[in-house]
């Protein structure tokens, strides 16, 4: 049996490094290779050449690599609206590569001739930046000092059907989803990290807005708990179908079940 995993790696946890010599993204190559599932890392904090010093806040889907996969990558229009062509390319490697990694300058693309690590699917750089001051008497957030945005949508044709990608903040940005959307996507991951703050208020909502007003199934894999520093994430992983129910709802996707438990705080979530 084929199982999709989805994972929220803390970015705080790696040191960031160019993709080429990632030691985090190396390691869970190989563990997708070995449990033959798709992984999502949603992000890693990735080093990229240029004059801006930056890093980008980067999710990665990963493939065993005697399975197929085709990514589908568009650039950001200048009136900031995104649009992803209904096609196919034929080589995943050069089309996830004409996405966000070109734009942000990426040296070198990992090599995927190794047999014992997945094959990199899809790569998406997170487009929109968590700015806010003063979310509570001990939180500010500017993502915007530490990460440059990227400016292409990602989407990606797997097995159970087309995946966008997203991360995060980005959704609270409803025209991202809507582009993903029209590009066919019958999934849309949210990794995230959400505070507890703007989690208790907004998460639930958010995710149901989503997935009804675009007609998609929601993955959303949510950090959860105190970490150093005294930063607590909201937690609270589920999976929102298009008509929404609540807790412990089964759902049947071609012919593959999703169990979904919006009140366990986890960060890993098997499909």
């Amino acid at each position: 049996m084929h199982f999709t995993l989805f994972h929220y790696l803390p970015l705080n946890i790696v040191t960031s490094q160019y993709e080429y010599q990632h030691t985090a993204l190396r390691e869970y190559r190989r563990l997708c290779q070995e449990l033959q599932v798709h992984l999502l890392i949603g992000s890693l904090s990735v080093k990229v050449q240029g004059n801006d010093k930056r890093t980008a806040n980067r999710s990665y889907l990963l493939v065993p690599n005697n399975q197929s996969t085709a990514a589908i990558s568009t650039q950001q229009h200048p009136n900031s609206t995104l649009d992803i062509p209904r096609r196919t390319p034929g080589n995943s490697r050069q089309s996830s590569r004409q996405s966000s990694d070109a734009d942000l300058h990426e040296p070198d693309i990992v090599p995927d001739n190794d047999p014992s690590l997945a094959t990199i699917a899809a790569r998406y750089t997170k487009i929109h930046m968590f700015d806010i001051e003063a979310l509570s008497e001990t939180e500010n957030y500017s993502e915007s000092k530490r990460f440059q945005p990227g400016n292409a949508a990602v989407a990606i044709d797997t097995r159970f059907g087309r995946l966008g990608l997203s991360i995060c903040y980005d959704l609270r940005f409803p025209h991202l989803f809507r582009a993903l959307s029209q590009a066919g996507c019958l999934f849309i991951a949210v990794p995230s990290a959400f505070t507890y703050t703007t989690g208790s208020a907004h998460w639930h909502v958010l995710l149901r807005s989503r997935a009804i007003e675009n007609g998609c199934y929601i993955l959303a894999a949510a950090q959860g708990g105190k970490h150093p520093g005294g930063r607590e994430t909201y937690g609270h992983s589920l999976v929102v179908a298009p008509w929404y129910v609540s807790c412990k709802q089964t759902c049947c996707l071609r012919n593959r079940h999703i169990c979904a438990n919006q009140h366990i705080v986890i960060n890993v979530m098997i499909l």
